[in-house]
Parts: C-alpha cells; structure tokens; sequence
C-alpha cells in the first residue's frame, strides 16, 4: 500500500509509461519488448531488432520509454 500520494503518482507514471512503450514495440516490431524474461522486465532492458525501418525519432521515442521508467523507478 502506498501512503505518499507523490511515490503513488510516480508508481502509476511508472506502469502507464510502461505499458505504452511496450504497445509501440509490439505494434512495430510484432514481439513483446522483454519477451517471457522476468528479469529482462524488472530491469527494464531490452534491445531493439536489427533492421530498422522506422524513423530514428519513433526509436528514440521506444527507447525513451525505458529510460523513463528507469527514472521513475529510481525516484520511488
């Protein structure tokens, strides 16, 4: 339970960023970002497929995603 409304903000920012870099990967790339690894999920890594055909802003967006949620997660 989380008793400070400002690390429960950043939890919920955490999750919702999260899900939305998750949903872009998945859209561009047709496999889930952390694929069935625990780890690779809680640590947040990931690697982006060779052979890109997206602009390098849509990448830097994705890859943004992740570094965010390192942000955050480091924050709470």
């Amino acid at each position: 339970m989380c008793h400070n409304a400002s690390i429960c903000f950043k939890r919920m920012l955490n999750g919702l960023m999260q899900a939305l870099g998750c949903l872009l990967y998945k859209l561009c790339f047709f496999m889930l970002p952390f694929g069935e690894s625990a780890v690779a999920i809680q640590s947040g890594q990931f690697t982006m497929p060779e052979n890109l055909r997206y602009s390098p802003q849509l990448i830097a967006l994705i890859s943004g995603f992740t570094s965010l949620l390192q942000f955050v997660t480091d924050a709470c």
